[in-house]
């Protein structure tokens, strides 16, 4: 017999089912955010030849971030389907799952358990976890100094590309190394807001689990709570994750640009001795001078250093995303 001062069935069964409408508007939300990233530009050269294969890296991630995207969005799918089962159970209505089997903890284990979620936020958010390892991606700890100081200081030299025009090894070089600064700029702008709305998504949730659903008690809401909240939990650290990938983009967009424009200026350097002894040749018909050869060694192994800089910053940006 039911308490007198217990829920009517009719309202639980409304409270269900209304619970179950806001969590397919906040599913829909999640299918933009998915969308969005399904037509997000995606280049193999956003990186400059030289560093492709840095794109390709970070597309794997791209993907990986899309799955667990994929999974939260089929949970939200699946519980929105047994919230509405268990309103039709307390209305009776035909074909209905029995009371006794809504009502129980064991309806909201997770699929393939037979054993609820116990618990909720039983330690640090996932989120919080994370955190940690965007900061570290974000001030750019990983890049060589040589390159974070050009990234903090973007005013390059003038006249650079006047004196490159016909140093054609340079010109191939720059070529390699150039990227797409636009799809760089795109993508670091789209994941930082997909981050930001996958973690609204996950705050509304929150708040529903808090909010709604008064009238339903007993264990079978403390389940659904429960699992619920590992949903919560996920989400938000997907949204972090959305977040380094924003910033991993970016400071490998800088850290590339930032080499760039070494090689670029140690080039025109070059380039201005070249031009130099070219005249003094033709009146003089000199061979080339010792010093010229020493400009030339000098620049060679200044690029050298300056791209091995650049690999073992990618390499080390590469660690972290692989974490």
């Amino acid at each position: 017999m039911q308490r007198r001062d217990a829920p009517e069935d009719g309202a639980v069964a409304a409270a269900l089912r209304g619970h179950a409408d806001g969590l397919e508007d906040l599913r829909h939300r999640l299918e933009a955010v998915r969308f969005t990233s399904t037509f997000m530009a995606r280049d193999d050269l956003t990186y400059g030849s030289l560093c492709a294969w840095l794109g390709e890296f970070i597309e794997e991630r791209f993907a990986r971030q899309d799955e667990l995207l994929d999974f939260v969005m089929e949970n939200f799918r699946k519980a929105a389907v047994r919230l509405r089962l268990s309103a039709d159970a307390y209305e009776g209505g035909p074909g209905a799952p029995g009371r006794d089997e809504v009502a129980s903890a064991a309806y909201w284990a997770p699929e393939g358990s037979s054993t609820p979620v116990a618990e909720a936020n039983p330690g640090p958010r996932l989120a919080e976890q994370i955190q940690p390892l965007v900061d570290r991606i974000a001030n750019l700890s990983w890049a060589d100094e040589r390159l974070t100081a050009l990234v903090a200081d973007p005013v390059a030299a003038s006249g650079v590309e006047e004196v490159l025009a016909d140093f054609a090894p340079m010109r191939e070089l720059a070529a390699k190394l150039a990227g797409r600064p636009q799809v760089v700029a795109d993508q670091t702008r789209a994941w930082y807001e997909t981050s930001a709305e996958m973690r609204r998504v996950a705050d509304a949730l929150e708040r529903h689990l808090d909010r709604e659903m008064p009238e339903w008690t007993g264990e079978a809401h403390a389940s659904y709570k429960a699992l619920m909240d590992k949903n919560v939990d996920a989400l938000g650290g997907t949204a972090v994750t959305a977040a380094a990938l924003a910033a991993a983009v970016d400071g490998a967009g800088a850290v590339i640009a930032a080499t760039l424009r070494l090689v670029r200026e140690q080039g025109a350097e070059l380039a201005s001795h070249l031009k130099v002894w070219a005249t003094v040749r033709e009146v003089s018909g000199d061979p080339v001078p010792q010093q010229l050869v020493a400009a030339i060694a000098k620049w060679a192994l200044t690029v050298a250093a300056h791209l091995n800089a650049l690999a073992r910053s990618l390499q080390s940006l590469k660690g972290l995303l692989g974490k």
